[in-house]
């Protein structure tokens, strides 16, 4: 695995103390943060988490404003080798029922412009 993913946090960030809504905004808006560690000898270039957002009985969290449950969250690097770091996408998703998120595959591009695709080891592992 290239990519070990520390931590993930949904709600609504508050940037000026970094503290966390975990039920969203008053509109429905979901933040997500994903903290994660460069596990690979290379450094990344840019790093694409695809995350599908559930609600409580684990159905697919549809976005209310693109109508997917499924996003592309582009993370630009440098990230360098054995590096942790975090990626926060504001208002990722507009969903009142969003609980949970799981991330289904990363695709990461390196400096050297070779790429790969983890689909394995995408739960939280707070080992790291």
């Amino acid at each position: 695995m290239s990519i070990t993913i520390t931590k993930i946090k949904l709600g609504e960030f508050f940037p000026y103390d970094g503290s966390w809504n975990p039920r969203g905004d008053d509109a429905g808006g979901f933040d997500i943060c994903i903290w994660f560690k460069n596990d690979s000898n290379k450094t990344i270039k840019y790093i694409t988490f695809i995350v599908t957002a559930y609600n409580r009985v684990g159905d697919p969290a549809i976005c209310e404003v693109n109508n997917t449950a499924t996003k592309r969250l582009k993370f630009v690097g440098p990230v360098e080798s054995q590096e942790i770091t975090n990626g926060i996408w504001n208002t990722a998703w507009y969903n009142y029922t969003l609980s949970t998120a799981k991330i289904e595959k990363i695709e990461i591009e390196y400096m050297d412009g070779s790429t790969e695709e983890q689909t394995t080891g995408l739960e939280v592992n707070s080992q790291s």
